[in-house]
């Protein structure tokens, strides 16, 4: 009678299993099932297929054969970042430098660092030393102004632009920033998070004119306006969140040089 009792309750039973990983914000999905990190689950089958993602990082897809049926099997995961190639400049002089308080050499440094953040200190005999942090998400370049005191906030580089930026702006969900040239033929949007110019927008009905002073933000109803002194309009366009914008109209200021919008 023993036997008959304990047979069903064997076959019903399941494997438990928790997944622990490193970065903790990784996409985890366990026999095409997403899963939480740190939560139990349980899984009919003795052998499961592992796959961890995140992005600036290697992937990883791996089988499991979890241990029984009276304890719970804790999967570890460490996904290894990604390297890429980087460059880190000054705009003069030369300066020796530490990255992650490690000697990196002399300015310009060239070499590979890994994904995510990092702090590069430059030291010089003229001046203080100058610590900026840094976010590595690509292969990219990066510029820095030295200062001749300490400032009380830190210096995110320097990056290049279109000629004569006149307004900076900053997108209504603080992504990108809206940049006006007085000698370019539109506004140019910077990528924050990418810390890279995303787009150049050149406004074509008057091809070739220049002299884009201001620009306005009207959340409400999803538009960018930019003034156009060398014509004599201002110019809509629809905003979207992930920072591209698309022409809607030109509207004619009523007056010559339109500068200032409020």
């Amino acid at each position: 009678m023993l036997l008959s009792i304990l047979l069903p309750v064997f076959g019903a039973c399941s494997h438990a299993y928790t997944v622990k990983v490193s970065p903790a914000d990784a996409a985890v999905i366990v026999d095409g099932r997403i899963v939480h990190i740190g939560e139990e689950y349980r899984s009919p089958e003795a052998d499961i297929r592992v796959s961890v993602s995140r992005e600036g990082y290697e992937p990883y897809h791996g089988r499991y054969s979890l241990s029984g049926i009276f304890s719970v099997d804790e999967i570890v995961v460490n996904l290894t970042p990604r390297q890429y190639q980087v460059s880190i400049a000054v705009t003069e002089g030369v300066y020796r430098c530490l990255i992650d308080g490690i000697p990196a050499g002399i300015t310009p440094f060239n070499g590979t660092l890994s994904f995510g953040d990092h702090r590069v200190t430059f030291f010089t005999a003229k001046g203080p030393a100058l610590t900026v942090p840094i976010r590595v998400r690509r292969e990219q370049a990066f510029l820095f102004r030295p200062q001749p005191a300490p400032l009380p906030i830190g210096q995110m580089g320097v990056f290049p632009c279109g000629e004569q930026p006149k307004q900076l702006l900053f997108s209504p969900n603080n992504r990108f920033l809206f940049i006006t040239l007085l000698n370019g033929e539109g506004f140019q949007i910077f990528d924050m998070t990418s810390r890279a110019m995303r787009d150049t927008i050149r406004v074509g009905r008057w091809s070739g004119r220049k002299g884009f002073p201001e620009g306005l933000f009207v959340p409400a109803h999803g538009a960018f306006f930019v003034s156009q002194m060398s014509s004599d309009h201002i110019f809509e366009y629809g905003l979207h969140e992930d920072g591209s914008v698309e022409f809607r109209r030109a509207l004619s200021s009523g007056g010559v040089f339109p500068k200032f919008m409020d």
